[in-house]
């Protein structure tokens, strides 16, 4: 025999169950938005520190062209 007291108690546990179901998939999902959020940063600072070196590779090397070039005109 299943009284109205035990239906409350089950309905009342059940409740609680999905409740602490629905904060912990809220807390995996924070917690995998900040990791990911963390991820998307990292990569772009990788990036931009490689365009660095690549902008500073560049810069290197038409110095050097206009040196050459600088160098041939006063050899001329």
């Amino acid at each position: 025999v299943i009284t109205k007291e035990m239906e409350e108690e089950e309905n009342k546990l059940m409740e609680q169950g999905e409740r602490k179901e629905r904060e912990m998939m809220e807390k995996a999902r924070e917690s995998w938005e900040r990791d990911s959020h963390d991820m998307r940063f990292k990569r772009l600072q990788h990036l931009l520190q490689k365009s660095n070196i690549y902008s500073k590779f560049l810069l290197t090397k038409m110095e050097q062209q206009q040196n050459e070039v600088h160098c041939e005109t006063c050899a001329a």
